[in-house]
């Protein structure tokens, strides 16, 4: 019940961020929406960030972050673009707002796990673990750089558009990193 309760909440603040700025709704408006109680509201969550933090933390984390495996570097980063978009006003919402560092985090979290993923599918057990942390930690910071940019320049590109142009700047140049970590150190 408890689980179902959250979600009521959640639901009701995405459909109101539909209309209203995020920084106009209230904890009464959303439990208004859903037909609960502010008392309701606040056995699940301490305030409205509180709430943000949750969805970035943990429903948005299984929809995208949680989706374990290999794929292309395309599918990856299509899946953070695609929940993007799919969730403009949640994720407008929160760049707007004091919770940006939740968002960026939340990009941080994912982007490294999916990348840590591609590297160490393509390192064949050769590259040193530390050297796979900063690897996927450089092209992270990368990546989640050019989501800020595209989300404060209002999503206008599309998913594939978006896709298309990350991997030919960032992407285009993962084996020639991998092959230089291989090397051998001559310092």
């Amino acid at each position: 019940m408890s689980d179902l309760t959250k979600q009521a909440l959640i639901a009701s603040f995405k459909k109101l961020l539909e209309t209203e700025p995020f920084d106009k709704i209230t904890i009464s408006d959303i439990t208004n929406d859903c037909g609960l109680s502010r008392q309701t509201f606040y056995y699940h969550f301490r305030d409205i960030f509180d709430m943000i933090r949750w969805i970035y933390n943990s429903e948005s984390l299984n929809e995208i972050g949680g989706r374990g495996g290999y794929g292309t570097w395309q599918d990856k980063i299509r899946e953070l673009f695609d929940y993007t978009l799919n969730n403009k006003s949640l994720i407008l919402g929160t760049f707007n707002s004091k919770c940006r560092n939740d968002l960026v985090g939340y990009y941080m979290d994912v982007s490294i796990r999916k990348i840590s993923d591609i590297v160490e599918m393509k390192s064949d057990g050769d590259i040193a673990e530390k050297d796979k942390k900063f690897i996927a930690s450089v092209y992270a910071y990368a990546f989640v750089g050019i989501m800020v940019d595209w989300i404060s320049d209002g999503m206008k590109e599309s998913s594939e558009e978006m896709v298309d142009r990350v991997y030919k700047i960032v992407m285009s140049n993962f084996d020639r990193t991998l092959a230089a970590f291989r090397q051998t150190r001559l310092y």
